[in-house]
């Protein structure tokens, strides 16, 4: 079962689960249609654009993803986007107030607990602008200070698991390499074991090191007991200046 949120969670899955959600999030606003008291543009014209954005996001997804992860201050525009849209549809009482968390949610989970701080610092100035700017017959002082609290908790809330399973990711990934390595030193063992002389061990230890360790440059010699010394020194690449 963890494993499956993990693999949903990964970052080449993150984007299309945060595009689910923009699909998901437009549901309030279907139905509510019928309510255009609080809105500057007629509710099915708002609804329709949306969609357009939604669709545009779902064809052009991977470039977009893309662009998120290499210039975060895309989310910016975004959150200006969705911040207009809430003006547009009611301000507080607008039905997209969960989908114009998209861009906030979706920082916290493509850079963690500070990706979430810093869209939720920057998306609170764009809502208290939509309230200024909502007449005061249609504000309500609890639903503000429940939105506001929403810009903040929620994108904490999603960066715990995003952190959590990143954290997972890179220890699976060094316990991967450290096993990886460890079959390696296996083979070798094989090798030298199997090896007509010291000639050949030594060139399958530099094979091992510089080709399957990955190591650019290996060095390797043999122990003389009897004169306590080292000698028959081999390198790779080889080189003919080489101090023994």
């Amino acid at each position: 079962m963890f494993k499956r949120i993990e693999a949903l969670f990964n970052t080449n899955r993150v984007f299309t689960f945060l595009l689910l959600y923009r699909w998901i999030t437009i549901a309030p606003a279907v139905f509510t249609l019928s309510s255009e008291n609080t809105q500057r543009l007629p509710a099915i014209a708002t609804l329709l654009f949306v969609l357009g954005v939604n669709a545009f996001i779902s064809l052009f997804n991977r470039p977009l993803n893309q662009a998120v992860i290499q210039t975060p201050l895309f989310m910016g525009l975004d959150m200006f986007f969705t911040a207009v849209l809430l003006y547009v549809s009611g301000g507080e009482n607008s039905p997209y107030y969960l989908y114009a968390l998209s861009p906030v949610l979706a920082s916290a989970f493509f850079f963690q607990l500070r990706g979430a701080l810093l869209a939720s610092f920057f998306f609170t100035p764009f809502y208290a602008l939509v309230v200024i700017f909502t007449p005061p017959a249609y504000q309500n002082d609890i639903t503000i200070a429940t939105q506001v609290a929403g810009i903040w908790l929620l994108p904490i809330l999603f960066a715990y698991p995003s952190t959590l399973l990143k954290s997972v990711n890179q220890t699976t990934a060094e316990l991967s390499t450290v096993h990886r390595q460890l079959e390696i030193i296996h083979d070798l063992t094989v090798l030298l074991q199997a090896a007509p002389d010291l000639l050949s061990a030594q060139e399958r230890v530099l094979g091992a090191v510089t080709t399957e360790l990955g190591f650019s440059k290996a060095v390797v010699a043999l122990v003389d007991p009897a004169r306590e010394e080292l000698g028959g020194w081999m390198v790779y690449p080889p080189q003919d200046d080489l101090k023994k």
